[in-house]
């Protein structure tokens, strides 16, 4: 297809895309050596009728008078040899490739290409092979987590350090508390090593030191203090604590009178605390301060109940101080004033910010845990990128630090939107990808990459892909033109169709190629209501008929035919148990498999590698990584592939879209969560709790804390994480919940040591298999601490023989698996009713049950597979062949 055109050539500097050598310039050999030399990394070689085409993984910039081959700039997803107007793109709609010659403009499609293997060229064939020196790098130690400073390296050393008399006295101090032997306490030490022990049912456990180590647990009012202030009330002694503590209100408020600021700040009691933030009441009377510094973490403590009248005379005084001493030009005083005393520690972040000290700013906004968002702002003001960048993907707080960003430090919101379209490419968010990054122009090439590879994917994923083509490119939609006839032929899958429908309805957007998108698909679309093969409501079919915008189609659609949609009963609903029966065994053994989508798995083969294979057992595509466990992305596009290795453990990313993989090295590991975003990966050692980074082999440590003790049981269920944690005062049951892991649960437990214990959530249940007063064999699940009532299950013959059970919680049920004898059977209860949901009998006596949300499946070494889902009761089985 030729058409005349104006300018036939790129001129000066551009971001060249791609190189063309023209067959009639150049031989066969000479194109290749050109091809060769004009490689770079993750490029590509096709060879047309018209010439040889080298297409960059990134564009770069090119003097385009310079070198050999024809510059190629891509422009809106076309590459092109020249600057055409739009009525002359449009010209080329569906072709890849514009090649202008001549005044005129040749249209190529790169599907008509031949890839060429330029490997022979610098093969090494001929050459002998001979044994290397080992150089192998030392142990590689983890990044550690993004952490808050000490107040004094904050406060650029205006707080001095310790004296030598305040040193010989904690040498002093450590000295007589190592030479005291331990003995037997006195009924004093006692009591108060009991009111001890219950304060610190409170306190947030110990961690490396960092800011950001952990985030701080709500703080509960010790119950001791409220024990305490009600014998007190009773005592008498009330009115003892309350005339110490008004003649130290007096002092202060007479300090402020007599204008002696500095005295006044060192006597000054904090204001508008936040309420979870209290341990308490008060008994003594406060303290002087030695210095006015900056507390660097959130912690809680105890208060005097003040009348609110004089609460607000204080927070006047205040803010008079702050007034003078910011006229004064004394920043670090003013900055005391409003974090410590008014609790305004938002203005205050402001106020160090007015006053160029973003570095101050940042450190302490760390060490307060301050909203993500703001914390990444202030850290690339302060610049420190790197550690802006571990925040933002520990949080997830991209979205928030460009909007704050965006008015006021354009440049640097735009890195980091860069930065947030390829963390989200990382995860498998392609498509999101494409959206956080459209607004930079610089971006539409890589992005347009994206937005291909998501296309490529094909299945449901492909299919949302082409309604963002429709959105950023709309005028490059028609060369998806096989695509789209597959997707509005009836016969064809209809869960795409049905993607591709509510991404359209969700779209805010409107524009002529998604009118075009929607009018094309709408009849398959009701057709598939008709066969109740999609949900679509009779509003949401009128809001598409609307959308398609297309007059001729709307006078020949016919009136809706909307049968009943059926119910779709979960197990956990069930009133009689389901029945489900295993699959013959394979060829391959199994030892673990995640659901990708409707008849996709990838599974473990050991040390062989891992296969995605299809619902007849097929090898649809290979991964030569040896694999004995699975951490799958929750979108199902990207897996972590885990090999044991004595005490270590081998991990490997797989991308499966683009069919990659990229070692992560060996860790320490003892447990993981099987479930991570994509990116943000939960897993602990003997004594250490982490949150990595597996964007890359690097592992940053995004989040960490130690354990006062060894970590037993651990139990993971999507954001919520529990541990069940030996300390050398007996059992801990911490619990993280949340995407922000905030320690909900840290309690005292004493579960039974004959029996297992099971964590789930706020939960610790444990499970016994005995016998009750008439000799038949039950399940009994209590709670530890024991309310409410423990659960009882039956069972019934023929498991009256069974000598073992292994126990798994799943949400609102327990599986229990009951060996004995030479095979395992599986029973399903509900834990408010003693009723059985599922019956298995597996044949052989080991399985893997591998749970992931609703999808359970078992798998074993003779290459079983049996995938149920617990939300619609759907059952796949099948053989590894």
């Amino acid at each position: 297809m030729n058409s005349p055109v104006r300018q036939p050539l790129w001129q000066g500097h551009q971001r060249v895309a791609a190189l063309w050598f023209d067959a009639q310039l150049y031989t066969a050999a000479q194109r290749e050596q050109l091809l060769l030399a004009a490689w770079q990394p993750r490029a590509q070689a096709l060879r047309l009728n018209a010439g040889d085409l080298l297409c960059f993984a990134q564009p770069h910039w090119r003097d385009c008078a310079q070198g050999q081959g024809l510059p190629l700039c891509r422009v809106d997803g076309t590459l092109l040899s020249g600057p055409l107007r739009d009525d002359e793109r449009r010209r080329l709609a569906g072709a890849d490739l514009g090649l202008i010659g001549g005044a005129q403009v040749q249209a190529l499609r790169l599907s008509d290409g031949v890839p060429l293997d330029l490997s022979r060229h610098i093969a090494l064939n001929d050459y002998a092979l001979h044994e290397t020196f080992e150089f192998a790098p030392a142990p590689r130690e983890r990044t550690p987590p993004p952490m808050g400073k000490a107040l004094r390296d904050i406060l650029d050393k205006k707080i001095p350090p310790p004296s030598a008399g305040v040193q010989k006295f904690f040498q002093s101090l450590r000295q007589r508390q190592s030479a005291h032997a331990p003995r037997r306490p006195g009924l004093l030490q006692r009591a108060l090593g009991w009111l001890a022990r219950t304060a610190s049912d409170t306190a947030t456990p110990p961690h490396d030191g960092g800011a950001l180590a952990q985030r701080r647990s709500k703080s509960v009012p010790q119950a001791w203090r409220h024990w305490l202030a009600k014998m007190a009330t009773l005592s008498g002694a009330a009115r003892l604590v309350g005339w110490r503590q008004g003649i130290y209100l007096r002092r202060l408020l007479d300090l402020f009178d007599r204008q002696d600021l500095d005295e006044a700040l060192r006597h000054a009691l904090p204001l508008d605390g936040k309420a979870d933030a209290s341990l308490g009441q008060s008994f003594g009377a406060p303290g002087r301060r030695t210095e006015l510094s900056l507390s660097s973490g959130l912690g809680a403590s105890t208060g005097i109940g003040l009348p609110a009248q004089l609460r607000e005379h204080l927070r006047q005084l205040y803010r008079q101080a702050f007034q003078r001493l910011d006229r004064a030009g004394r920043v670090d005083e003013a900055v005391f004033v409003l974090a410590e005393l008014l609790n305004a520690r938002q203005e205050a972040l402001d106020y160090l910010l007015r006053h160029d000290r973003a570095v101050q700013a940042a450190e302490l906004a760390l060490g307060w845990d301050m909203p993500a968002g703001s914390i990444v702002r202030l850290l690339l003001l302060a610049g420190d990128t790197r550690r802006a960048l571990l925040v933002a993907r520990r949080d997830n707080a991209f979205a928030d630090a460009v909007a704050l960003l965006q008015d006021s430090h354009a440049e640097l919101a735009g890195e980091l939107r860069r930065e947030w379209g390829r963390s989200l490419v990382v995860r498998g968010e392609w498509l999101l990808a494409v959206d956080a990054v459209w607004p930079l122009a610089d971006m539409h090439d890589e992005a347009t990459r994206w937005l291909t590879a998501a296309e490529a994917a094909g299945a449901v994923f492909g299919a949302r892909a082409l309604v963002q083509r429709a959105i950023v490119l709309p005028d490059s939609l028609a060369r998806q033109a096989a695509r789209l006839d597959t997707l509005a032929d009836p016969a064809s899958a209809p869960a795409e169709r049905a993607a591709v429908a509510q991404m359209l309805l969700a779209s805010p957007q409107q524009n002529e190629a998604l009118s075009r998108l929607t009018a094309l698909l709408l009849p398959a679309l009701a057709a598939d209501r008709a066969q109740n093969q999609n949900s679509l409501s009779g509003k949401e079919l009128d809001r598409l008929r609307t959308r398609a915008r297309d007059r001729v189609l709307d006078a020949d659609l016919p009136g809706w035919q909307l049968p009943h949609a059926g119910t779709v009963q979960p197990l956990l609903k069930r009133k009689r148990p389901l029945l489900v029966q295993p699959p013959a065994a394979g060829l391959h053994g199994i030892s673990d498999a995640a659901f990708l989508a409707p008849g996709r798995y990838l599974v473990a083969l050991g040390e062989i590698g891992a296969a995605v294979v299809d619902a007849s057992g097929q090898t649809l595509q290979r991964y030569a990584v040896p694999a004995h466990d699975l951490v799958m992305a929750d979108n199902g596009r990207v897996a972590l592939a885990v090999a044991r290795r004595e005490n270590r453990m081998r991990v490997t990313r797989l991308d499966l879209v683009n069919q990659r993989m990229s070692d992560l090295g060996e860790l320490p590991l003892q447990r993981f969560n099987r479930r991570f975003d994509g990116l943000r990966w939960s897993v602990c050692s003997s004594r250490e709790i982490q949150q990595l980074d597996t964007a890359n082999s690097e592992l940053n440590v995004l989040w960490q804390v130690e354990t006062p003790g060894l970590i037993g049981v651990v139990s993971f269920d999507g954001d919520n994480e529990s541990y069940l944690v030996h300390t050398p005062q007996g059992f801990e049951h911490w619990c993280y919940e949340g995407t922000q892991r905030r320690l909900a649960v840290r309690q005292r437990v004493d579960p039974d040591p004959q029996q297992q214990p099971l964590l789930f959530r706020r939960a610790v249940r444990q499970a016994a298999l005995e016998r009750d007063s008439q000799g038949a064999l039950q399940l009994r699940y209590t709670n530890c601490p024991a309310p409410p009532a423990p659960a009882t299950f039956a069972l019934t013959d023929p498991l009256a023989a069974v000598s073992h059970c292994a126990n798994l919680l799943l949400d609102s049920m327990v599986l229990a698996a009951l060996s004995g004898g030479e095979a395992l059977h599986y029973r399903i209860f509900r834990f408010d009713d003693p009723q059985c949901v599922l019956q298995l009998d597996w044949p052989g006596p080991t399985a893997q049950v591998c749970h992931r949300g609703a999808q359970l499946l078992w798998v074993d070494g003779r290459g079983r597979l049996l995938h149920l889902d617990m939300d619609t009761q759907q059952v796949c089985s099948f053989s590894l062949r």
